[in-house]
């Protein structure tokens, strides 16, 4: 189960899997946040993690693909992997 959550991190950057969930995101890496009323871009992808300066919401591609699919942060992961055909056996 753990390798699940490592292939995410090793694999998927922040900002495909923000692209994966419909988050879209300028050129500088900022997004409407997700996770309040956001009007202009507050939501700030990294490499390896978002955060929200508005509403201070953070965490990693697993965590945002959790929140926006509704799924458990598992099965978040394993969706990523199978959205970017990354999916390697039976992990």
């Amino acid at each position: 189960m753990q390798d699940v959550f490592r292939l995410v991190k090793e694999s998927i950057p922040m900002r495909e899997a923000a692209r994966i969930c419909g988050v879209e995101a300028d050129r500088a890496g900022m997004a409407l946040c997700p996770f309040h009323d956001d009007h202009t871009p507050s939501l700030r992808l990294y490499d390896d993690h978002y955060y929200c300066f508005g509403c201070h919401a953070h965490g990693d591609a697993v965590d945002l693909a959790a929140f926006l699919t509704g799924l458990r942060p598992y099965m978040a992961a394993k969706f990523l992997l199978e959205e970017t055909g990354t999916e390697t056996g039976n992990q």
